[in-house]
């Protein structure tokens, strides 16, 4: 597979599954705000409330003191998604999410875009969290591979 990254594109075997994850520092509002946006993909028959199930365990495990507040359907670039909103301790401090999920296409690759603050969200840091995902648009086409003259091929 031809894969694109922010900073160019190269080949991979067609059986790589990309799990980046990429971290965005906002400083928005009392205690600021992170964007972590982090893939997966659905098992063979899973649908995506066993998806979120299976990694809101996961995340369970690994924070014990992850509390779910509110759930919601949201649709994002067309398809839709649940949006969750909870609590966490880290360092004793307690930590805000909102976490979106959605596919990213129709093969089974899933986003997973988590918005965390320190403090609870404020009005302007939600309307900042909602334009983000309203503005989300998914890529249409594969990335081309560029000639030696620069231009797409």
């Amino acid at each position: 597979m031809h894969y694109a990254i922010h900073e160019g594109t190269f080949d991979l075997p067609d059986a790589a599954l990309d799990r980046t994850v990429n971290i965005l520092m906002m400083n928005v509002g009392p205690g600021g705000l992170n964007l972590v946006i982090s893939r997966g993909a659905l098992r063979e028959g899973e649908t995506v409330d066993a998806f979120i199930t299976r990694e809101w365990e996961l995340a369970s495990r690994e924070t014990p003191e992850l509390v779910e507040r509110s759930r919601q359907v949201v649709t994002v670039g067309g398809r839709p998604g649940v949006q969750i909103e909870a609590t966490h301790e880290l360092d004793g401090k307690l930590r805000h999410q909102i976490q979106t999920v959605f596919p990213s296409d129709d093969a089974g690759h899933m986003l997973v875009m988590t918005l965390t603050c320190a403090s609870p969200f404020t009005d302007e840091q939600r309307t900042l969290a909602e334009q983000m995902l309203t503005s989300y648009q998914p890529r249409t086409s594969q990335p081309g591979l560029l000639s030696g003259s620069g231009q797409a091929s």
